[in-house]
């Protein structure tokens, strides 16, 4: 009775008393509430009506007890599986709602990367970059051919070229 007198009030909350599923609601907790009422009235009419309570021993009105708490513990916890299921349906029917604060506005004056000095920055130092590495080759080349620079130029671009190839193994291996 307590776990259907639950799912009315919270039946409710969201719906009114012309709800079909509030008025089902309604009718199983008087079916119910008829029942314990024939229940109550039954009492002693039964075959052990003269034993009374008692004289049960008292591990059986302990294990009465706690069975009655379990099951409505567990009447408790459906009921509020499935107001969660609800919800969670609820909530996935729901649609996000963005609300924009503040529209986006067109700025007065362009703060943006020039074009122009970008590309002439770049020319510039593409022609730096050029020059230096035409230097390089051309120091390189006279080196080789002096006899006492000769060993050490070869070692260095040996070295260079060695760390070359393993940096393009790397990059190559991913």
């Amino acid at each position: 009775m307590v776990a259907k007198e639950i799912e009315i009030k919270s039946a409710m909350r969201f719906a009114t008393g012309a709800n079909p599923q509030v008025k089902k609601l309604q009718a199983e907790y008087q079916a119910i509430k008829r029942q314990f009422e024939e229940n109550k009235s039954t009492i002693g009419t039964t075959p052990l009506s003269g034993v009374g309570l008692k004289n049960l021993p008292g591990a059986s009105v302990e294990y009465a007890a706690l069975f009655r708490d379990y099951k409505f513990r567990e009447s408790l916890l459906q009921i509020l599986q499935r107001q969660y299921e609800t919800a969670k349906i609820r909530e996935a029917q729901d649609p996000v709602v963005i609300q924009m604060i503040n529209p986006a506005t067109k700025p007065e004056l362009r703060d943006s990367p020039h074009r122009s000095k970008i590309v002439v920055l770049a020319t510039l130092l593409g022609a730096f970059l050029g020059i230096f590495a035409a230097f390089i080759r051309h120091f390189m080349s006279l080196s080789a051919a002096d006899p006492e620079i000769a060993p050490k130029v070869n070692f260095v671009r040996n070295a260079l070229c060695g760390d070359f190839t393993k940096i393009k193994g790397k990059i190559l291996r991913k």
